[in-house]
């Protein structure tokens, strides 16, 4: 899964270098590319293809192709039933990072709701 705006994803010699590096650690083999550049909601249909542009030199670089192309929610219309494009999934942010709110518990247990029975953990 290829997201161009993590650190040290943004050119093809450091992804395929870290693409090389993973397939040797796991013993496994890259058999193919998830384009999934994004800023959560700050996406637009630009980031999208500029990450794919970069997706496609990289699948084309191991041999391999770009097997899904994932897109935000709100850009969906844009990307729906283009055939220049590989299979397109919708992407739904379902948990808030800690700064927008959202909760992140270190036990990795649910939090608590006033439905919660306490005495059941």
């Amino acid at each position: 899964m290829l997201n161009r705006y993590r650190p040290f994803m943004d050119t093809l010699a450091t992804v395929v270098e870290q693409a090389e590096k993973i397939a040797f650690a796991s013993r496994l083999q890259v058999t193919g590319i998830i384009s999934n550049t994004n800023l959560l909601e700050h996406t637009t249909a630009e980031d999208v293809l500029w990450g794919l542009e970069l997706s496609r030199e990289v699948a084309q670089s191991l041999g391999t192709e770009v097997r899904l192309l994932a897109v935000s929610a709100h850009l969906s219309e844009e990307f729906a039933e283009r055939p220049d494009l590989p299979p397109v999934v919708v992407v739904r942010r379902s948990m808030m990072p800690q700064f927008l709110g959202g909760v992140v518990l270190a036990s990795g247990q649910p939090p608590l709701t006033e439905n919660t029975n306490r005495s059941d953990s």
